[in-house]
Order: structure tokens, then C-alpha cells, then sequence
């Protein structure tokens, strides 16, 4: 960027998040492991990372994490709230044994613009819907977009 007198100006690494570009050209920043602002977060978006003392914490102790408390779930986007004040995530799970986790994204997938293919079936554990805040979003890795076609339905 240039100023009047010609000077270069320079961002900030928390300016350029918010420049033209990171918000209406998406595929030019989203890579896969990157860490995203809130800002940018879509439905469908998919995240590993998630800390399971911290998914304890913001299902108020529900997220029954089987893994040492040390180890990390990957998180699902569902929606976005009202006035993109943030979202709406679930935990996931590669065990299928929740029983009242109803759907899935299959093996095999590949995600949208990171270009990764999914190495096993994420279960979407929905009975732990919160609000992710914004101070979490930055501690989650990007993994990609699930396309519909990928989300199934158990039977």
C-alpha cells in the first residue's frame, strides 16, 4: 500500500484479514493449516485442533472426550449467527459409537479449497452444539470446506 507521499505503509498481520482481498477472494487465503479469523469462517468449514479441555469447557462438561485430556477433536461449522457476530460448531469424532450423532462426513472426501481428502469418517457429534468465541477461532487449523455430497446420514 502506498501512502500520499508515495511512502509504503505497512499491515499488520491482524490488518490483512480485513482487506479486500482476504474478504471477497477467499480461495487466495484459505490453505490448508491455516489459522482463520472469525471473519472468514463459513458454513461447512472444517477444523482440527480443537483442544479437548476446551471442548469440555464450551459444552460446560458434556464432551465426553475419550482421548488424554492433552489431545485434540476436529470441530465442524454448522452456521453462522445472526449479524456474523460468529458460529455455530460441533465437535467431531472418528468413533462411531455416539449414538446419537445421525450424520457424517465420509472417507474419502475431498475438501474445497484446501484440496485435502478425508482419512476416515468424521462423526458430527450435534447433541454439543456451542458458539465457538473469538479468541478460540485463532487456536483451530483449517482443514477445508465439506461439500454437501459428503455429509451423509447414518442408518
Amino acid at each position: 500500500m502506498h501512502s500520499r507521499r508515495g511512502k509504503r505503509s505497512r499491515l499488520s498481520a491482524g490488518d490483512f484479514w480485513h482487506t479486500p482481498t482476504a474478504q471477497d477472494d477467499l480461495p487466495l487465503v484459505l490453505t490448508a493449516g491455516a489459522r482463520l479469523p472469525l471473519c472468514l469462517w463459513r458454513q461447512n468449514f472444517f477444523f482440527k485442533g480443537a483442544a479437548n479441555e476446551k471442548l469440555r469447557i464450551l459444552t460446560e462438561g458434556k464432551f465426553p472426550c475419550r482421548a488424554p485430556s492433552a489431545g485434540t477433536h476436529p470441530i465442524f461449522v454448522l452456521t453462522a449467527l445472526p449479524q456474523r457476530v460468529g458460529h455455530r460448531v460441533c465437535p467431531c469424532s472418528s468413533a462411531g459409537s455416539y449414538e446419537k450423532s445421525q450424520r457424517y462426513i465420509k472417507r474419502g472426501c475431498r475438501l474445497a479449497y484446501a484440496d485435502t481428502v478425508m482419512d476416515r469418517n468424521s462423526y458430527l457429534v450435534e447433541h454439543y452444539i456451542f458458539n465457538i468465541p473469538h479468541e478460540e477461532a485463532g487456536s483451530v487449523r483449517f482443514f477445508g470446506a465439506v461439500p454437501e455430497a459428503c455429509i451423509l446420514w447414518k442408518r
